[in-house]
């Protein structure tokens, strides 16, 4: 009765729980067992039961979702209709043998639904809406990561491809600037030459330089 989350803090780190929930009309109420729903991972999920010996005389039963226990002392291998401790309680103590819980899971317009079905002396906290509640936001969570995961990764994908398309035109423009340099150099050169044969043309022979002037015979 005295159970809190710090008593299964290890177990729920053990079983890589990831949220713990102890109803309040547990907390509150006289019960001799007090359940504990613990959310784990799909892939991280063991389908076995497990018993977990914490201090003297006293056993923690951790089972699957599907499997029920006895609400007297929480053990998986009987119901309350056969417990042997179910005498030794207080009267006010006592759970009501007739009552059962089912949990039906069906599917109606693509929705999944808990149902309670009890005989006698309803529990509204038998299901875990609570829980429920806690995955749908942790499932909520988990598809705004993803949805935020690809977004980032397309935006990644939109910077490479840019840098991809900003480095090709770099190369391209290194191509040019190369090629320019080599056409400009070749004009160079051949206004070179041209400027040697123009330079030749002008410059004055020796033979010229060194004749005297002829004079034509004067008539009387």
């Amino acid at each position: 009765m005295d159970t809190t989350f710090y008593d299964i803090e290890q177990i729920t780190k053990k079983i890589k729980g990831q949220t713990c929930y102890l109803p309040p009309i547990e907390i509150n109420s006289k019960r001799k067992t007090r359940t504990a729903y613990i959310y784990v991972k799909p892939e991280d999920y063991q389908h076995k039961i497990w018993n977990v010996p914490v201090g003297k005389d006293r056993i923690i039963y951790i089972t699957p979702s599907n499997h029920s226990v006895c609400s007297v002392c929480g053990d998986h291998s009987h119901n309350v209709s056969t417990c042997n401790r179910y005498e030794t309680l207080e009267p006010y103590l006592r759970p009501n043998k007739e009552q059962r819980v089912e949990v039906t899971e069906t599917k109606i317009e693509h929705k999944t639904t808990v149902q309670d079905i009890t005989a006698q002396d309803p529990d509204p906290e038998s299901t875990p809406h609570n829980l429920r509640k806690d995955i749908n936001l942790l499932s909520k969570e988990i598809n705004t990561l993803k949805a935020n995961q690809e977004q980032q990764e397309k935006i990644t994908e939109d910077l490479h491809q840019q840098i991809r398309k900003f480095t090709e035109s770099q190369e391209q423009m290194a191509k040019q600037i190369t090629t320019t340099s080599e056409n400009i150099q070749a004009i160079n050169r051949t206004q070179s030459m041209i400027l040697e044969q123009i330079q030749l043309l002008h410059r004055p022979t020796n033979n010229n330089s060194n004749t005297p002037e002829e004079h034509a015979p004067l008539s009387s």
